[in-house]
């Protein structure tokens, strides 16, 4: 899910945020300074960052020792990623 989904689902808060950078930047380019005129902008992307997953595999991690998850055996030295969509719906 991204920002671009999240505003499609609440157009409410698309519209919003559409509102204060027109008010702010209006037709000029914007500016990285923009973003302290625009505090509802920038939180809905500081949201989005910590409600969805931007990366879809963690770096793989190799295990130290044999162990068992979930019943399965996994042998020392076994490659193991994590898809990180999980830890956000957990």
């Amino acid at each position: 899910m991204s920002l671009i989904h999240l505003l499609a689902e609440y157009p409410n808060i698309q519209s919003r945020v559409q509102t204060e950078i027109d008010d702010v930047i209006g037709q000029r380019d914007p500016h990285v300074t923009d973003r302290n005129e625009c505090p509802f902008a920038e939180a809905v992307i500081l949201e989005t960052l910590r409600y969805t997953t931007h990366v879809p595999i963690t770096i793989p991690h190799y295990t130290s020792e044999t162990c068992s998850i979930r019943g399965h055996t996994v042998d020392k030295g076994t490659t193991v990623s994590n898809l990180t969509i999980y830890i956000h719906v957990a």
